[in-house]
């Protein structure tokens, strides 16, 4: 049985395979236009809204963990503490204290595969995680 979802553009009607079975729609002009959904780059942290860059915390060749202050970024009179989505290591820093940034601009790139491969090599290097057995 097929378990995929297909998608064929006739026109302006979609034929949609769902198990085996065809169905037909009309879309809506502005589900035709809608751009296809991009997975983000987790790794790389753009500006959210225009404003000023008031402190930048991050340097170029650092390691940071999730949750580690990047910058501030000063917008409407708000004081924004940006914070790293992910572990890894700083390999650009786009931007300098007191610059302004529009919506969309690069701010801190970061690459994460090099921590993830330390991390497996230090989890299979570990052992058990937790200290509790069943004898206690």
């Amino acid at each position: 049985m097929n378990n995929k979802f297909s998608e064929i553009r006739e026109n302006e009607f979609v034929t949609i395979t769902i198990h085996g079975q065809k169905y037909s729609t009309l879309l809506p002009l502005k589900f035709r236009k809608k751009k296809t959904y991009k997975t983000p780059d987790l790794g790389k942290i753009e500006s959210f809204i225009s404003g000023q860059v008031c402190e930048i915390f991050a340097k170029k060749g650092e390691e940071v963990k999730r949750g580690d202050k990047l910058l501030i970024l000063e917008a409407m009179k708000m004081r924004n503490v940006i914070i790293s989505p992910v572990n890894g290591k700083i390999v650009e820093v786009a931007i300098s204290e007191h610059s302004k940034v529009s919506k969309g601009d690069l701010l801190i790139q970061i690459d994460t595969v090099l921590t993830e491969e330390i991390e497996e090599v230090t989890h299979e290097d570990e052992g058990p995680s937790s200290s509790f057995t069943d004898d206690q």
